[in-house]
């Protein structure tokens, strides 16, 4: 996906796989990269490989540490307080249209704008 400015962002999943349970998640930008509990800038100009910061890894079935609970109170608060989520019906659907979209533009091979 490339915005306005030019930033280009990519998102890939994969659930048809054969290996052990992991959720992957990579940052890369020009200024350094983060990568699961993993992190290289270059403004560390000393740093010489990844520097790790201890954090419960979502790389199991265990779901005890997912953000569940709290998803469930925000929703039950904007409904108890009468207020938006930030998880609305209408950023659901500019996601659909994004993945719509990047669909359309796989079977096409070409760049597809927004909106639809």
């Amino acid at each position: 996906m490339k915005f306005e400015d030019g930033t280009i962002a990519k998102v890939s999943s994969s659930i048809e796989c054969v290996q052990p349970y992991i959720f992957n998640l990579a940052l890369f930008g020009d200024q350094g990269t983060i990568r699961n509990h993993q992190i290289f800038s270059k403004h560390w100009a000393s740093q010489k490989g990844w520097a790790t910061f201890p954090t419960i890894m979502p790389d199991s079935g265990d779901v005890s540490h997912h953000p569940f609970s709290d998803e469930v109170r925000h929703f039950v608060d904007c409904i108890l307080n009468n207020r938006e989520s930030h998880a609305n019906p209408e950023d659901a659907a500019l996601i659909h249209e994004i993945c719509f979209a990047s669909q359309i533009s796989a079977r096409e091979k070409r760049p597809i704008g927004l909106p639809l």
